[in-house]
């Protein structure tokens, strides 16, 4: 996973972020050119940064399935919660391209009102980080949502 950040400095910085997101060390996989993965942001936002977090087809169905587990399931912290997403894609321009898979890890997090009440995820979908997403000659990001998603339902804060 290192070799794929641009520099040393970036796999120091980035990569137990990434790592740590996930309850199960990542695994190695491809994509073949054609092959589609799904971002999910905030409605208004867009996929220009560097972000790995991606989900492969059948996580993208299942989350449209179950719109009120979405921030859940994908363990979003509360600054990632909203009341719509859009959903972007990246495609695979090459066959045999690299990335990584890993079951999302729960979350805690203390929300900011009230030190004492606590945000909980609990994970378990599988995440697909593609890491040198940047990289144009390999992937292609989409420039407009393909659709939005709303999940009808707040994040649950308490103790």
């Amino acid at each position: 996973m290192r070799a794929m950040y641009n520099t040393v400095s970036d796999a120091d910085n980035f990569l137990p972020g990434v790592v740590n997101s996930g309850s199960t060390n990542p695994v190695k996989v491809t994509a073949n050119q054609g092959d589609k993965f799904y971002k999910i942001v905030p409605k208004g936002n867009n996929i220009n940064s560097p972000s790995p977090y991606y989900l492969s087809e059948a996580e993208y169905q299942w989350i449209k399935a179950n719109p009120s587990q979405l921030e859940q399931k994908l363990g979003l912290p509360l600054s990632s919660v909203n009341a719509e997403y859009d959903v972007f894609t990246i495609t695979s321009k090459a066959n045999n391209n690299v990335l990584f898979q890993s079951t999302v890890a729960p979350t805690k997090q203390f929300a900011n009102a009230t030190p004492n009440v606590v945000y909980n995820t609990t994970g378990g979908r599988t995440q697909s980080l593609i890491i040198n997403n940047g990289k144009t000659n390999l992937w292609e990001k989409s420039t407009a949502p393909i659709e939005t998603l709303t999940p009808n339902s707040l994040p649950q804060i308490g103790n």
